[in-house]
């Protein structure tokens, strides 16, 4: 049996958790499964991008995605817009996270992206926005209500997306049997970049529980 010693608390947990639950029950498989085929077949990056919460959101999934050894960067819209956009190269899996999907800087980055020979996945609030219709791949993380009581602080809906966020990338290792050695050598899957995940933690951090010792073996 829960305690109630912070109720207040408690209940804006309970309310995330509740919109995380109901985004899994709601996601159809065959869609994730798309998703993480373009995420599988990459192999180039994987650039993230977003605004303001969403944006912060784009930054962790980017963060996590190169932490398990697929190279993943943080694109800002705006500095995207005056110069930045040349991270961007054919083959690459651009993710938009948004939550209106009507953000004027994501849909003004969109036609400059689509020059490009890329797949473009959305990790969206609302799946009939106009940002929707640009994507190959849209994630539904849609929320009821915000966590909070005025309903508009991004609580419940950066929770949703972050949770989407995380388990792509744990379906990518999945898929590519990422194990704990591969977190502290070169990962087999990418010749071009044969220290990616090795480098990522100079200092021999792995995954939890997983760091190099200095002959390079895990413990």
């Amino acid at each position: 049996m829960t305690s109630d010693k912070n109720p207040g608390l408690a209940s804006v947990l309970r309310a995330e958790a509740s919109a995380i639950a109901a985004a899994a029950d709601r996601l159809d498989p065959a869609v994730v499964e798309n998703a993480v085929s373009l995420l599988a077949k990459c192999e180039s990056k994987v650039v993230f991008t977003g605004v303001g919460k969403s944006g912060i959101v784009a930054q962790k999934c980017a963060a996590t995605f190169t932490s398990v050894g697929l190279v993943a960067v943080f694109l800002n819209p705006l500095d995207a817009l005056h110069g930045d956009l040349g991270i961007v190269r054919d083959g690459d899996v651009v993710v938009f996270v948004s939550n209106s999907g009507e953000s004027g800087e994501l849909l003004a980055l969109v036609p400059y992206v689509k020059k490009r020979a890329v797949s473009i996945v959305g990790i969206l609030g609302r799946t009939g926005s106009t940002l929707a219709h640009e994507c190959d791949v849209v994630l539904d993380a849609a929320v009821e209500r915000e966590a909070c009581p005025i309903d508009l602080v991004p609580t419940s809906s950066t929770a949703v997306a972050m949770a989407i966020g995380d388990a792509l990338a744990v379906l990518w290792m999945d898929r590519r049997r990422v194990s704990a050695e591969d977190c502290t050598q070169p990962p087999r899957w990418c010749a071009r970049s044969s220290t990616v995940a090795a480098r990522a933690r100079p200092h021999g951090a792995g995954i939890d529980g997983c760091s190099a010792r200095p002959d390079g073996d895990a413990r």
